[in-house]
């Protein structure tokens, strides 16, 4: 994240903290806090990018540390992983695992309903 994304991020805060404390003078209850975090969190689409990092974590003990050191996740859209991969020896290998792979993200990652893996030569 760049420092203007930072200030837009902080201002966005700064505007939904005047808020609800401008709105709790006029309710019984006031809003919880981890309500406004959350709803920062969602509209910067930073809940996107912490999961990225946790496939990223968990990529390494699902496929195993020799695979891992040979591949750099991409991104995930519409349900489909991509995977880049340092030669095609290796492509090849996980190409014939990549049902299993599917099967081991999916149970360990339930909300990410992954439905291929494209693998991609060139790490």
């Amino acid at each position: 994240m760049d420092s203007s994304e930072d200030q837009q991020i902080e201002a966005d805060f700064n505007y939904r903290a005047r808020e609800v404390v401008e709105n709790q003078k006029f309710q019984r209850r006031p809003r919880r806090v981890v309500n406004l975090v959350n709803h920062l969190i969602a509209k910067r689409g930073l809940a996107g990018r912490k999961s990225q990092n946790q496939l990223a974590d968990g990529w390494r003990e699902i496929a195993g540390s020799k695979i891992a050191d040979r591949t750099r996740l991409g991104t995930v859209r519409k349900g489909v992983l991509t995977v880049h991969v340092d030669n095609s020896s290796t492509l090849q290998h996980l190409s014939l695992m990549k049902q299993q792979l599917i099967n081991d993200v999916n149970q360990e990652f339930k909300n990410l309903n992954l439905t291929d893996i494209r693998f991609k030569s060139g790490h």
